[in-house]
């Protein structure tokens, strides 16, 4: 089971970009909703699955009490299932304390911080919600977490308005120490023929500091790469996340279940409460009014990896429908796709360990290689 729980919807910063917007609920989970929230995911969870537990906000770290009573609890009302929990949290960084890095360390969270680059350029979208300048608090936090050797992902958002910035800021973090990348595109941005332009030369550069920096340590990676790989390379059936199903639900600090966090305190998405349990028909009612009867996506020559065909809930938040991705979408995923396979194909060409053990063990499953990227792994020094 995959589970978001939203801690608050309330923020201490105001992103431009933010998709939930800067007049929030304000609601913060209770200790009574929490309990009732880890009660649905145990006994709703499939026997013997993992638990993948993610805290999310607004700033989860302004109910940052909610964290300690959660691991309490798994460890103790729920210790039969406690084995079964992966845990992982998104946090823009200001509140993250010492406190906070111990139990996270401790329990293995997936950490993400959320910094965009440099203080130029973090400062471009993400502005405190008091008008004052926290970048410097926040990088103390980063600076910390690399000293002390903690894993962590920078979470970093590329806008129409900081791409030109996009490959310097890479720079920048892997000048500090930072390992890991993942990196987010504005979708609800305004871009144009000129910033999409921008972006694919931006990741011209990051290709080559990829195959040059990245590719031979174990303990690095960028996303844009590193979690593309199985989706271009392998067959399987282009679908939509399982959001919706008890497999995928987002819990909100009400107590209330929503399919996705694109859709979260939408009242016709309500899938139920904590309390009163989910109404299977009702989001299945809804999903068929949110179709598009014609799909671009259907003949798309790469629906099985792009994000259009697998984010249902972010193409309902921008189009209105589950299956009508934006236009800028296709594009941006047009573009990464591009600059994916490239770089795949010089892995293959040069056998580097890194795709070689991923094709060599998918293979070894039986997993079956994409005719339309059987080519990325010929020797040839033509991109096709």
């Amino acid at each position: 089971m995959e589970c978001i729980l939203y801690l608050t919807d309330s923020c201490n910063l105001k992103c431009t970009y933010c998709y939930e917007g800067n007049t929030k609920n304000r609601s913060f989970l209770s200790s009574e909703n929490l309990n009732k929230a880890l009660e649905f995911i145990v006994n709703n969870n499939i026997p013997g699955e993992y638990i993948y537990l993610t805290f999310l906000g607004g700033e989860p770290l302004l109910n940052k009490d909610r964290i300690y009573e959660a691991m309490d609890l798994i460890h103790t009302k729920y210790r039969q299932w406690k084995d079964l929990f992966r845990y992982s949290i998104t946090t823009n960084g200001i509140l993250l304390d010492d406190g906070l890095i111990e139990l996270m360390t401790k329990n293995q969270f997936n950490l993400s911080v959320s910094v965009d680059g440099d203080q130029m350029t973090h400062n471009l979208n993400r502005v405190s919600v008091s008008g004052a300048d926290v970048y410097p608090v926040i990088m103390s936090k980063v600076k910390k977490l690399v000293e002390n050797n903690i894993k962590f992902h920078i979470r970093m958002t590329v806008t129409a308005n900081n791409v030109h910035l996009f490959y310097k800021n890479i720079l920048y973090f892997y000048n500090l120490g930072i390992k890991s990348y993942h990196i987010a595109f504005d979708s609800f941005g305004a871009w144009e023929d000129r910033t999409l332009k921008e972006m694919d030369e931006q990741l011209n550069s990051l290709d080559e500091f990829y195959l040059k920096k990245i590719v031979d340590y174990e303990d690095m990676l960028i996303d844009l790469y590193d979690y593309k790989y199985t989706t271009i390379l392998f067959k399987k059936d282009s679908k939509y996340c399982c959001a919706g199903t008890k497999s995928h639900i987002t819990i909100t600090g009400k107590g209330e279940i929503y399919p996705c966090g694109y859709v979260a305190n939408q009242e016709n998405w309500k899938l139920g409460t904590v309390t009163d349990g989910m109404d299977p028909a009702a989001f299945l009612r809804n999903v068929k009014k949110s179709v598009n009867n014609i799909s671009k996506c259907r003949d798309c020559d790469i629906a099985f990896t792009c994000k259009g065909t697998k984010c249902g809930f972010q193409n309902y938040s921008l189009s209105g429908y589950l299956n009508t991705p934006l236009d800028c979408i296709c594009r941006l995923e047009r573009i990464l796709y591009k600059h994916d396979r490239k770089v795949i194909k010089e892995l293959f060409q040069n056998k580097h360990k890194r795709i070689m053990k991923l094709y060599t063990e998918a293979i070894s499953y039986g997993l079956e290689i994409n005719h339309q990227s059987a080519e990325l792994l010929k020797d040839s020094s033509v991109l096709v």
